[in-house]
């Protein structure tokens, strides 16, 4: 599969962290502060280099995103970097 382009974020978006890691076929994502992310339906990438991954996500509660659809722009995958895996929104 082709890899898709990667934008730059725009200066100051809003970003939080995994608190643990995922597998690749989780429909709730849980983040360390939600409160942080724009209100749902919205779209996030997790990670910053050529592994990321797009999901879509429907709801939020407490600090965990619900209704995700994985690889929403490309491959879902194992993500295990918890603390390090940056989430972030493209405003």
């Amino acid at each position: 599969m082709a890899q898709l382009p990667m934008y730059s974020a725009v200066v100051n978006s809003p970003q939080t962290e995994l608190p643990s890691g995922i597998n690749a076929t989780q429909t709730t994502v849980p983040v360390v502060n939600a409160s942080l992310l724009p209100p749902a339906p919205n779209l996030v990438t997790i990670g910053t280099d050529e592994s990321a991954e797009t999901i879509l996500y429907t709801g939020i509660s407490s600090n965990t995103l619900t209704g995700v659809t994985r690889a929403f722009q490309g491959q879902a995958s194992d993500i295990n970097h918890e603390g390090q895996a940056r989430l972030q929104t493209y405003l």
